[in-house]
């Protein structure tokens, strides 16, 4: 078996360092990316506790493309297991992506289904954008008018698939290849919403290398899944990222059509909100909310969509429905 990286990652979320390091059990070297928020006493505990782990300081205002190349550039192994420090490895996960990668030289970055703490489950997966997908995608209308409703997830069949082949995966927990790592080049800092990760995951394959969830992996988040969509002022945020992920790897026609798309969802959302309000007798929050997001929209784009001032990573309990 190839030698691995563990890179535990700590900075401007929530984190439990001391758990996530002692779940991950590294064949290979371990390092933890922290911030200033980890505080000395934790930092030395760590150390006495695990005398191989590396500690690496991020500057104040690094961004998350900026740590994650750190644990890039400070790791040898062949291969890089990126790991959030709210994150914790079910046993023999490290072993099943590590065998997976191993087995199929085409694969870059092989992902784990994701456990959060209020029980849902989420394939760590997000896809490319389809102009076609953005035009006649409903579910946005659906999950913003209706009130969302609690699912157990179901077992998957005996005869599923062993793996997923997906576009991206989310940076929670993800086994990198060193040569695609070389290859793709560093992660492209000004993302959010982990926007850094689908970017790369799309340089990759552009270079050969494909990127597959295994179904039988699981990591577990220790931070509940909101529900529902995003509030108005983070949903600006969200498509400034996804504006510049399709600017950076479609070009600026792909991406003036992709705008195009979104403000005609806004237009069909400001429509259908409208009539809900009218017809709950001007009652309900959630058309309510879901009016005030659609003219909030059409103002970003009407405006040139400048990159919004608010910071997703400021609320220290965000955990949105950014994965699909």
């Amino acid at each position: 078996m190839k030698q691995t990286s563990v890179a535990v990652i700590h900075c401007r979320i929530r984190g439990y360092p001391e758990e996530c390091v002692a779940e991950a059990r590294p064949a290979g070297e371990l390092l933890l990316v922290h911030d200033s928020s980890l505080s000395a006493d934790r930092l030395e505990a760590l150390r006495e506790k695990h005398p191989d782990i590396r500690t690496i300081l991020a500057p104040e205002d690094a961004d998350r493309a900026q740590v994650l190349n750190l644990a890039v550039k400070n790791s040898s192994g062949e291969n890089l297991l990126l790991l959030q420090s709210d994150t914790i490895l079910a046993p023999d996960t490290l072993r099943m992506l590590e065998q997976q990668l191993s087995e199929d030289e085409r694969l870059g970055a092989v992902g784990a289904n994701l456990t959060f703490e209020n029980g849902i489950t989420r394939r760590s997966r997000r896809p490319f954008p389809i102009l076609l997908r953005e035009l006649l995608d409903v579910r946005p209308f659906v999950r913003g008018l209706l009130k969302p409703i609690r699912r157990i997830p179901a077992v998957p069949p005996v005869a599923a698939p062993r793996k997923w082949m997906v576009d991206s995966v989310a940076p929670n927990c993800v086994l990198l290849r060193r040569a695609a790592l070389e290859q793709a080049g560093e992660f492209a800092d000004g993302f959010d919403f982990q926007f850094e990760m689908t970017d790369w995951c799309w340089r990759a394959k552009k270079r050969g290398f494909l990127t597959c969830v295994l179904i039988g992996a699981r990591a577990y988040v220790l931070t509940p899944q909101q529900i529902g969509p995003l509030p108005p002022a983070m949903r600006l945020v969200h498509l400034h990222s996804l504006y510049r992920l399709a600017r950076r790897n479609k070009g600026a026609v792909f991406c003036t059509l992709l705008r195009g798309a979104r403000v005609f969802r806004a237009l069909m959302l400001l429509v259908i909100s409208a009539i809900g309000f009218v017809l709950t007798l001007m009652k309900s929050r959630t058309a309510r909310r879901e009016l005030r997001a659609a003219v909030d929209i059409l103002k970003w784009h009407a405006s040139g969509c400048p990159k919004p001032d608010h910071d997703p990573l400021a609320e220290s309990d965000f955990r949105w429905e950014i994965l699909g």
